[in-house]
């Protein structure tokens, strides 16, 4: 199925397995049709990819050539005949006593497929038997396992890997964070300094940060592993290190530091070069629209007009984010459920009819569940049948019911099989044609009671990596199998995903450059630094990237009157495509804080959207003051107009005093604003508004003052649908100056 007229639609909402009647859910269990192991990998590159090739002892890609050398590692990657590697990989260190030497190694090919080449390197160090098995995969992908075997145990003193990396071809270093490269010398960073380590418990992730990132705008080169099994470090030294020196950034990570003795060891780690796809132009294309609503934990009727705006939005070319209706769902045991099954395909029929050639359907990676009131009685049995789910201490407060959450191990093959299983329900049954993962990013980090994996020192040990990137191939595979391109998002907030991002179509991300380096970009002057590194992601990747800035840990967006709010951005210069300063939900609640005066994260991007601001307009922060042009003046509460309910007035005006908007809500909570906004009331460049009372639910009549090129059209009409709150804005002619 082709994309037409740059129609999107994103159905976003908690549907679950596949066999209940119209209208009511089905409680029954409905185990996985299959194991993880049992779902199958199509022998074929995904669109965008290209068959991998061996000549000699060189790998060839699209645009790459991997030259492998004579010790089985990587010497040398031309990228679209750039050569990244300064030199070639080197192992160095001690075995049995004497310096390691690949001298007599012998090479072979044990396979060779469109989508993988492994070639065996075997040689004799001492008495010590040594192979090195290198494993190409075809989107860049190379993973070495390094495996040493001795008669009686003997010494391996200073084991280290070296990856000389250009300087000339780094611009940016990724680890767990995007910082730009210093054009200082010496020791640039090393693992201690590293946004994760310190974080979780245990020596394993304290110590050892296992995903680093050299690059520039056009390609990079990245090294990772798994886990630092048998490997053997000092207290207080870093296991890796960048150094940079006559031209050369050089990545070293020590696997053994100091003397250990060793019968058999085995070193796993891998390294990846990108972009090896094809970069997807045409999606700059889509913007989005639509509404969100929540019925989390409910089991309503599905309403009959929910897809009425449809034919507006579809008129629009934009692409719709579809939220709720499909959201009341149970997880019970190792199974999932689509509650309205016939209610699902008739409205996939609905949209596919106005217009929307994609559908796609929002899971969670690791499946959170509110459970309703009148579910909690099934919590203990959950939690005493299976060790996949747990309950979750924190609570979702909706009005006056409290939810408490189960919560699945990510890491867990049921899990996995869970989304797979459903996956397949959706694309066969209901005709879905793509997917968006919620939570891509717990490949690590997995401290939950009651895991089924083994875990060390209350951590997990091992960064799931090539289970994820098997579990991508295998939904990808679901879509192929089904005569359908794969259409699969993910929100990545983990940098070990971007292995596992190759077989996404996009990706999405809200701290892309947080946590510890949150104070680098807390200034207006760095946002186009950030904006660039997030650039430099979605290039360096191949994959484009849409990211929010994260107002939890301090980020905004400087507003630029020439950026479409509602479209993905894409930068000539760059080639990249990237959501900066667009929310992903075309509409939003907003709830604003009349004693606090502060606005969340949601609430900040959906004032933006009514109000023309950028976010820094309404965070309250010292250092914004200056920057901000508007304040949000709160009115007491009066009695609403039908006296049962209580009506809330605000205004946002400049500094100077001069009104720009009033804010008009019912609504029993007389402490909060609540609007919902939709693509209809973007306004740009600080176009004015007034507010007009209306039935919830009825259709309302709106001005739109701008179109998306910004051009001022006064008296266009638009009609659609806001059913469930009690307000609208109607977009009039108000004068645009600021202060």
């Amino acid at each position: 199925m082709t994309l037409r007229s740059g129609h999107l639609l994103m159905l976003v909402g908690g549907l679950i397995a596949c066999s209940a009647t119209a209208g009511e859910a089905d409680m029954t269990p409905h185990p996985p049709s299959a194991t993880f192991d049992a779902y199958p990998i199509v022998e074929q590159p995904l669109p965008g990819y290209d068959p991998i090739r061996l000549e000699g002892s060189s790998v060839h890609f699209r645009n790459c050539v991997l030259g492998m050398g004579d010790d089985g590692l990587l010497g040398q990657v031309t990228h679209e005949q750039t050569a990244l590697l300064a030199r070639g990989m080197t192992l160095t260190g001690e075995i049995a006593g004497k310096p390691l030497s690949f001298a007599g190694a012998k090479r072979e090919v044990v396979s060779q497929t469109p989508t993988e080449i492994a070639l065996r390197t075997t040689f004799m160090h001492a008495d010590v038997a040594c192979s090195v098995t290198t494993m190409v995969e075809y989107d860049g992908l190379v993973r070495f396992v390094l495996e040493f075997d001795s008669p009686i145990p003997v010494p391996f003193s200073d084991l280290a890997v070296h990856i000389p990396v250009d300087a000339k071809q780094v611009d940016y270093f990724y680890d767990f964070n995007s910082y730009p490269m210093p054009k200082t010398n010496g020791v640039i960073w090393n693992s201690q300094k590293s946004r994760i380590a310190g974080v979780s418990i245990g020596r394993f992730m304290n110590m050892f940060a296992p995903y680093v990132w050299l690059g520039n705008y056009h390609r990079g080169l990245s090294w990772f592993a798994e886990s630092d099994v048998g490997w053997h470090d000092k207290p207080g030294k870093p296991i890796w290190t960048i150094t940079k020196r006559k031209g050369v950034a050089e990545l070293k990570v020590d696997v053994i530091m100091g003397q250990v003795e060793q019968q058999r060891f085995v070193l796993d780690f891998g390294v990846m070069v990108a972009p090896i796809r094809r970069f997807p132009r045409k999606a700059h294309d889509w913007a989005f629209a639509g509404m969100y609503r929540d019925h989390w934990g409910t089991e309503e009727p599905l309403p009959k007009d929910a897809y009425a705006h449809l034919p507006e939005a579809a008129d629009r070319g934009d692409v719709l984010m579809f939220s709720s209706d499909f959201n009341n769902f149970l997880e019970e045991r190792h199974a999932q459920y689509v509650t309205h099954p016939e209610e699902l395909s008739r409205y996939v029929r609905k949209y596919h009819d106005a217009g929307f050639s994609k559908v796609i359907y929002y899971t969670c990676m690791n499946l959170v569940t509110s459970l309703h009131p009148d579910y909690e009685m099934l919590a203990p049995d959950i939690k005493k049948e299976t060790e996949l789910l747990r309950e979750w201490p924190a609570k979702r407060v909706s009005g006056t019911k409290q939810y408490k959450f189960l919560s699945t191990c990510p890491n867990s093959p049921q899990n996995l099989a869970m989304i797979l299983d459903l996956t397949k329900c959706l694309v066969e049954e209901h005709d879905v044609d793509g997917i968006y993962l919620d939570n891509f990013q717990y490949t690590f980090n997995c401290r939950r009671p009651g895991c089924s994996l083994p875990k060390r020192e209350k951590l997990q040990s091992v960064f799931r990596l090539h289970q994820y990137r098997a579990f991508m191939k295998k939904l990808a595979s679901i879509f192929v199998l089904n005569g359908k391109k794969p259409l699969i998002w993910v929100h990545h907030t983990g940098i070990m995903n971007f292995p596992a991002m190759s077989f996404a179509t996009m990706g999405l991300s809200g701290e892309i450059m947080t946590n510890k380096n949150k104070s680098r970009y807390n200034h207006i002057e760095l946002f186009d630094e950030a904006t660039s590194i997030v650039e430099f992601n979605s290039k360096a990747w191949g994959v484009p990237i849409f990211w929010y800035p994260d107002l939890k840990y301090g980020f905004y967006t400087k507003h630029r009157p020439d950026a479409p709010l509602t479209r993905l951005e894409y930068s000539e210069k760059y080639g990249a495509t990237y959501l900066a300063m667009c929310m992903l939900y075309g509409s939003l609640p907003v709830s604003m804080n009349a004693d606090k005066n502060a606005v969340i994260f949601r609430q900040v991007m959906a004032a933006r959207y009514a109000f023309g601001m950028s976010a820094e307009d309404m965070v309250f922060h010292p250092y914004w003051e200056r920057y901000r042009p508007f304040r949000i003046v709160q009115a007491p509460p009066v009695p609403g107009g039908d006296g049962s309910r209580k009506q809330v007035k605000a205004s946002v005006c400049t500094r100077e005093g001069k009104l720009l908007a009033t804010l008009v809500n019912f609504d029993p909570a007389p402490a909060d604003i609540q609007i919902v906004l939709t693509d209809e009331l973007l306004a740009r460049a600080y176009a004015g508004f007034r507010l007009r009372d209306y039935v919830a639910g009825n259709d309302v009549e709106l001005t739109q003052t701008t179109t998306k090129a910004g051009r001022v059209l006064p008296g266009r009409r638009v009609r659609l649908t806001l059913p469930g709150h009690g307000f609208a804005l109607l977009l009039g002619e108000a004068d645009k100056q600021t202060d």
